[in-house]
């Protein structure tokens, strides 16, 4: 991961190749809750047993994991000062990590 800051733009760059990540997942998401509902059709003939559960239960976990994804997580690049709302900092088994929530 790479992070830069901007200072004719005022911004910090961030090169960390989430966007294909973020891309993949919500590509298996979606195929997790098609195949969900393709499961489910067939709900009224066969009636309610493990299987049914199991995938009404994938389906919205996917739904949830959809609904992070585009609306709570952000991909971007180059990110302005001025929409940085803090900077967080955990630390996990001795690494740093940082979280940055931005404003809206």
């Amino acid at each position: 991961m790479k992070i830069k800051y901007n200072e004719k733009e005022h911004s910090i760059e961030v090169n960390d190749n989430t966007k294909t990540h973020y891309f993949l997942m919500k590509t298996i998401m979606f195929l997790n809750r098609a195949n969900s509902i393709l499961h489910l059709l067939d709900l009224k003939k066969n009636g309610i047993g493990i299987l049914e559960l199991f995938w009404l239960i994938l389906g919205i976990t996917s739904i949830v994991a959809l609904y992070f994804y585009f609306y709570k997580n952000s991909t971007l690049e180059k990110t302005p000062l001025e929409s940085i709302k803090q900077l967080k900092e955990k630390k996990i088994l001795g690494r740093n990590s940082y979280a940055i929530e931005l404003i809206g």
